[in-house]
């Protein structure tokens, strides 16, 4: 790999990690992708959501009722109240609500990035889970994935695509240092390439007690679809995940209109690389 014009960037996640977030955009936004994710299992598997949901509320039976009232619409969730009241509260229950109770919910306010972290994956692992009810493993892996990606492709737009991974570099630091979760250190090789060594992974500690590939398959799966959103010209190789079990991920960033040939670079390469 050509080391010229090379820039570094090192990331080390602050564990005390803030940030602004209004509570009430947090559950409306939580409870969208819910509705969408549930209208895309009727679709497929019409007879099932049913079961879910049932699966869903037996799961979360004990959770406190926090008597928060949400204005807006959602077909599904509203067909069913008593789902729609737990979800509302399993949501505030995962974000540790009791420690900002005092604080309005339709205003920023500072909460921790841990918190905020588990309020949005353990809900989305929750909905997965409760998916095992009524489908094998395997079928809930490839439900999952196949909604990834369908969603993916349809929200591309070209007036969002980025130029150069120079360009990305910047989201990919900006993004990090707003959520804090990965330590981790990146190169830009000639503008050409990207490699992105994560050692530590919030997202992977948050779920490190749950079924590995299910999670592999909501947060991580993504990344190989989403960066052709950036632009159709990068593409993403990755052979390791911190979420799968191993010790770091290896996220390589090709621009195709600078490579001749997408190469991976070798596991000896990562293992120096630090």
């Amino acid at each position: 790999m050509d080391d010229n014009n090379i820039e570094t960037l090192e990331f080390q996640c602050d564990e005390k990690a803030t940030i602004k977030v209004n509570i009430m955009d947090f559950i409306v936004n939580s409870l969208e992708g819910f509705e969408d994710f549930l209208n895309y299992i009727k679709k497929e598997k019409g007879d099932l959501v049913n079961a879910i949901i049932e699966e869903a509320i037996s799961q979360s039976k004990d959770v406190e009722d926090f008597g928060i009232q949400v204005e807006a619409e959602f077909n599904i969730l509203q067909n069913n109240p008593v789902f729609y009241n737990m979800i509302i509260n399993t949501l505030l229950d995962l974000l540790n609500y009791p420690k900002y109770k005092k604080k309005p919910l339709k205003e920023e306010i500072i909460v921790d990035v841990l918190d905020l972290v588990k309020g949005y994956i353990l809900f989305d692992y929750l909905q997965a889970n409760s998916m095992l009810a009524a489908m094998s493993r395997e079928e809930v892996i490839n439900l999952i994935q196949n909604y990834i990606r369908a969603t993916i492709e349809s929200r591309s737009n070209s007036a969002n695509f980025i130029e150069s991974l120079k360009d990305y570099v910047n989201t990919l630091k900006n993004t990090t240092m707003m959520w804090q979760t990965h330590d981790g250190i990146l190169k830009l090789c000639n503008d050409e390439k990207i490699v992105y060594k994560v050692r530590k992974c919030r997202w992977a500690e948050v779920l490190q007690d749950c079924d590995k590939e299910i999670c592999y398959s909501m947060m991580c799966y993504q990344d190989l679809f989403q960066v052709k959103n950036l632009n159709p010209d990068f593409n993403l190789t990755r052979t390791k995940t911190i979420m799968q079990g191993d010790d770091y991920c290896d996220f390589c960033y090709h621009d195709e209109r600078k490579v001749k040939e997408i190469i991976h670079p070798s596991e000896k390469f990562w293992n120096n690389f630090s």
